[in-house]
């Protein structure tokens, strides 16, 4: 099958959620048909064997993002119960009880800031796992591999993340370790993280650099973490780091 028969193929999903999401029926198909021209243009970026579901609600939400941006708030509400939605997605069979679940779903939904909309309807309508909503719309996702999706964004800084407790998670010479942030070693460099962000006062006072809280270097951006996952290889090759002792070892010391 090639690229344009597989586009196709998602074009109900696509409407489906685009319907979702703005309500609008008519701006909706806008932004469907905003989002298969620009794929279509872009069938070259896309990579054999890779989710095209995915890279097709990220093409969609870079899509919508700019056009919110330029016409916002022009939308008019219209009920996701609308006659001509996917009606084995909303059928009610003639229970109001239903009817009034669904209308209720849908005005919780558009009370929604749009960017906590987009992960209700991803993981809910579209049964995305987290981890695929988090690439498709490109936010942070957390872990210990956090520190090396940071370093990754911000290259030459120094990644610190708060773990609570007064303890930090920190890069130290390349290897990851948990310590206080009075023990975190200080260089004339940058440090990006809520580590970072939090200590601030520490890590200035010892000739360290710390940009401004909302500088994008501070968050570990999905497609970081994709990537070196992609490089780590296989899941099941990759033995968990502890930084600090887990709680149930300690319980059973």
């Amino acid at each position: 099958m090639g690229v344009r028969d597989e586009l196709m193929e998602h074009v109900p999903r696509l409407r489906r959620y685009a319907r979702a999401l703005i309500t609008n029926r008519d701006l909706a198909d806008d932004l469907v048909q905003d989002t298969l021209e620009r794929a279509l243009r872009n069938t070259a970026l896309f990579k054999a064997g890779t989710d095209m579901r995915a890279w097709l609600f990220t093409i969609m939400h870079n899509v919508h993002v700019n056009q919110v941006r330029t016409a916002s708030g022009r939308a008019v509400h219209v009920s996701v119960d609308d006659d001509e939605f996917a009606e084995r997605q909303f059928a009610v069979h003639g229970d109001h009880s239903k009817a009034l679940e669904v209308r209720d779903l849908d005005y919780a939904l558009q009370r929604l800031p749009v960017e906590q909309r987009e992960v209700v309807l991803l993981v809910g309508l579209e049964e995305m796992s987290y981890s695929e909503v988090a690439l498709a719309l490109d936010i942070p996702v957390a872990g210990v591999s956090t520190l090396e999706a940071l370093a990754a964004g911000a290259p030459g800084a120094v990644p610190v993340i708060d773990a609570r407790r007064r303890e930090v998670f920190a890069l130290v010479d390349g290897e990851p370790r948990c310590l206080a942030p009075a023990d975190l070693p200080i260089e004339p460099r940058d440090y990006v993280g809520d580590g970072a962000v939090r200590y601030r006062g520490v890590i200035e006072q010892g000739g360290g650099v710390v940009p401004p809280d909302d500088d994008e270097r501070h968050v570990p951006w999905a497609r970081f973490h994709a990537q070196l996952a992609h490089d780590a290889g296989p899941a099941e090759l990759v033995e968990p780091v502890y930084l600090r002792v887990p709680d149930a070892d300690k319980a059973a010391a």
